[in-house]
């Protein structure tokens, strides 16, 4: 038995059998924490995400970051630490899941020269590789940038939460499929806002339409697209909403999108990267 461990914003982890089905999920404050409610220890502990991780600036392939991970024992237990992809200073979330997600579609689409991916989580991030080394990488905060919107005066008197509205997001989309800056269109929202014909939670979700537009117009610029967008949905519940809305996005793009189930895409990332 081995150990899938997310140790972005907390540990979670997935025991994994010979035959590589995962058991249930073990969520607490740190490995060690995880390794004692473990009735036997595991023959390794593949940790993803880890703040002291390995860095590795890309451009970089698959075997460029198995390379890369680095190697210790926690409570007896040998681990690999897998790196973290870098573009500008900032490292990105999760190298498992986007090596899983990468390695899907490469099975799926073996004749594709380039995959395209959109990663859901506590950000957006979205990577493109090409002749299996991924070389533009895009994260974004847009969900901080909703939050602090609607946390602005104009925003707060109106009202405004992010819920989900279908109609006001589709409303909020129609503004920004063209791409280029947001700002503009958030500017107009809100001024719908001050003038009390938008709120409550049709605010918020025109101005998450706004958003999501711009954004997956950018993820897109990042390279040419050798097939589905594969999106990967997020791992916590609190972020299927913002994965449905991209995928909603993306089609109003005229994109066809691949949606990889997270504990699949992260499992696979893990093997993969560990050797595992």
């Amino acid at each position: 038995m081995w150990l899938a461990v997310d140790a972005g914003g907390g540990v979670r982890a997935w025991p994994v059998d010979a035959g590589g089905a995962p058991g249930a999920e073990i969520a607490a404050p740190d490995l060690a924490g995880v390794l004692a409610r473990l009735a036997a220890k595991p023959d390794l502990a593949v940790v993803d995400g880890a703040a002291d991780a390995p860095l590795v600036d890309r451009p970089a392939g698959i075997a460029d970051l198995a390379a890369a991970a680095a190697r210790r024992s926690v409570a007896g237990v040998p681990c690999a630490i897998l790196p973290r992809l870098v573009l500008g200073g900032v490292a990105l979330e999760s190298a498992a899941r986007l090596a899983g997600a990468l390695g899907q579609m490469h099975a799926e689409r073996p004749a594709a020269r380039a995959q395209h991916v959109c990663l859901i989580g506590g950000d957006v991030e979205w990577a493109h590789a090409a002749q299996g080394r991924v070389g533009s990488l895009r994260r974004t905060g847009i969900g901080a940038r909703r939050d602090a919107l609607l946390r602005g005066d104009a925003a707060r008197s109106a009202g405004g939460v992010d819920e989900d509205d279908d109609v006001a997001f589709e409303r909020g989309l129609s503004l920004s499929e063209e791409g280029g800056d947001p700002e503009p269109h958030i500017a107009a929202v809100l001024k719908e806002a001050a003038s009390g014909a938008r709120r409550g939670g049709a605010l918020g979700a025109m101005l998450a339409g706004v958003l999501v537009g711009a954004d997956a117009a950018m993820g897109l610029n990042l390279g040419r697209l050798g097939g589905p967008v594969a999106l990967v949905g997020p791992a916590a519940p609190r972020h299927a909403l913002m994965a449905r809305r991209y995928a909603v996005a993306l089609g109003r793009f005229g994109v066809a999108v691949r949606r990889l189930d997270p504990l699949a895409s992260f499992l696979g990332g893990c093997r993969v990267l560990a050797a595992k």
